[in-house]
């Protein structure tokens, strides 16, 4: 997996806009995965993020880039802590809250509704979707919104990436490409972000590689 492919697919993470994306890449073998995650991750450790294979398919494997400190920050909140419970897993310690999650992504049928807990979207938001059946949300956008509506449209991530494509962020040394070619049409143009300098070490054009990114 190139470094091109992890930040067209992780900006928002690696800017630090995000707790966790998840996306996946197709791969050749699993020796090849784990051959590349653990590069990745002795540049990414150190500075506080990293990437897991979540679950195989045929072709392709999901993986989960991260950051440390927020998603332990995320999960220790009461509401995040109480949907863990609820849905059966045994503890709020984030690394086992992910490994708890990888074994119920590779076991059930289901995609885990608490999924969102782990990427940045409100508690209340990921409680209206469970207890609702993923219906009657108040408003649609990168989630569905079931909770402060108002307060929701403002934390939705187009906003924040116009934020870090600001002409004060374009003044930093690095640039983090489009998660969405709708998204980067609309908002942006080829602009500098708050994304680390180390994932432009071997950047060179980027491919037009599809990533399906949550």
């Amino acid at each position: 997996m190139s470094d091109e492919l992890l930040i067209k697919c992780g900006s928002p993470t690696l800017a630090g806009l995000k707790t966790g994306n998840m996306f996946s890449y197709a791969y050749e073998s699993r020796e090849e995965v784990k051959r590349d995650l653990r590069r990745l991750n002795k540049i990414l450790v150190p500075r506080g993020l990293r990437v897991l294979p979540l679950r195989y398919n045929e072709k392709t494997v999901l993986l989960y880039l991260y950051r440390i400190d927020a998603l332990r920050k995320d999960l220790s909140g009461h509401e995040a802590a109480k949907i863990l419970h609820e849905v059966g897993y045994e503890s709020a310690d984030s690394d086992r809250c992910v490994v708890e999650l990888i074994t119920k992504l590779r076991s059930a049928k289901e995609f885990p509704h608490e999924v969102g807990l782990f990427l940045s979207y409100p508690p209340e938001d990921v409680r209206g979707f469970i207890d609702n059946h993923a219906e009657n949300c108040k408003y649609l956008g990168f989630w569905k919104v079931y909770g402060d509506a108002e307060q929701a449209t403002q934390r939705q991530w187009p906003t924040q990436w116009q934020t870090a494509f600001s002409p004060k962020a374009q003044k930093l040394s690095c640039w983090a490409p489009p998660i969405s070619r709708k998204i980067w049409s609309q908002n942006m143009t080829r602009s500098h972000s708050a994304a680390p300098l180390w994932a432009l070490s071997s950047l060179r054009k980027l491919n037009t590689s599809r990533c399906g990114t949550m």
